[in-house]
């Protein structure tokens, strides 16, 4: 009796990791997405938007001198930085920032706004 016992609780200890080595798997494969997206969110904003706004890590004789918009680190830190916040943002006209007509609709793609949304909201993780 005391062996079945032995078996029952090896086999639990065996479910049990093979749980946890699932999830983990799961969530460095999602690590790996995320920091693949984080990446390509930064060339993104590099490329399209550091005439206007200041992307960290960007040398300094890149970055624009006088920005007519937020760093990215303050975009970050302000309420629509969340990724839906972010994403109506950024499809819209852009009518509540205080001088609209220097934020132009960019037309992005979803695709580019995802990007976009995974850079800043690794600014807010890094706190």
């Amino acid at each position: 009796m005391q062996s079945s016992g032995r078996i029952f609780s090896w086999t639990s200890l065996l479910r049990a990791f093979l749980s946890a080595g699932a999830t983990l798997a799961f969530v460095a494969c999602g690590d790996a997405k995320n920091a693949k997206d984080i990446r390509a969110g930064r060339e993104f904003a590099v490329k399209t938007c550091s005439p206007c706004h200041i992307v960290p890590s960007q040398p300094i004789q890149e970055q624009p001198s006088r920005p007519s918009g937020p760093s990215f680190e303050e975009i970050a830190k302000g309420a629509k930085a969340a990724p839906e916040a972010l994403r109506g943002f950024l499809l819209s006209t852009h009518s509540s920032v205080s001088h609209p007509g220097a934020m132009p609709n960019l037309g992005l793609t979803e695709d580019q706004i995802r990007l976009i949304s995974a850079y800043v909201s690794s600014f807010r993780k890094a706190k």
